[in-house]
């Protein structure tokens, strides 16, 4: 097993974060060398320079934290964000949408974000928010997310009162190509815990905790 901070996108999306702070967890993530930040729009211009020492990754979130946006709209701030340094983008999806039965409406809406994403070979990463889902919704959303060519599925944006679990992220794995992978988000708070949500199967931990190794 890597590192795990190789696992980690350190994430700061609380409302109300300052400048500040979002310089401190890309410092942060600078010296333990963090796979990713996850960072609010706002804070995208010029933090690449910030990252380099460390070759840490930018990463930002589109339609977030609810995923009600207009599609157009999520396609304009997916494109924006690209323009302005973010290699990879974490796009929350319709979930009303998908729980109407909306399926057509969900892989366009999927299929436009991830359109923008592989024309500058960012990593696109769907959130899906697991917790709020019967499991074979899970297995809907993630045959939608695979035919639609999403890099990622994520579980969840820790908004919504449920966040990651262990039992959801195994049947992802399960239903998954091999080639998609999972980020576990939400309520991951230690090491023993991220270390768990690997051994079902994701591949990316995002939390707001920066573990370390004993």
């Amino acid at each position: 097993m890597k590192p795990i901070q190789q696992y980690l996108d350190y994430t700061l999306l609380r409302l109300g974060a300052t400048v500040s702070e979002v310089y401190q967890l890309c410092d942060e993530a600078v010296e333990q060398r963090c796979y990713a930040v996850c960072v609010p729009p706002c804070y995208v211009p010029g933090l690449k320079e910030r990252l380099m020492p460390g070759d840490v990754k930018l990463c930002s979130v589109v339609g977030f934290p609810h995923g009600m946006h207009l599609t157009s709209i999520k396609v304009t701030e997916a494109r924006t964000l690209l323009d302005i340094g973010a290699d990879e983008l974490d796009m929350v999806v319709n979930l009303g949408r998908f729980r109407s039965g909306d399926y057509r409406y969900t892989q366009a809406e999927i299929e436009s974000f991830v359109q923008q994403c592989q024309r500058r070979n960012a990593v696109s990463k769907v959130i899906i928010e697991s917790g709020l889902l019967s499991f074979e919704e899970v297995d809907r959303f993630c045959e939608i997310c695979a035919e639609a060519g999403a890099d990622f599925v994520k579980t969840s944006t820790g908004f919504a009162g449920v966040g990651a679990e262990l039992d959801k992220v195994a049947r992802m794995r399960e239903v998954l190509p091999p080639h998609m992978q999972i980020k576990a988000s939400g309520g991951i708070k230690s090491l023993e815990s991220a270390k768990a949500f690997i051994a079902a199967g994701a591949t990316r931990i995002g939390a707001s905790t920066l573990f370390t190794e004993s």
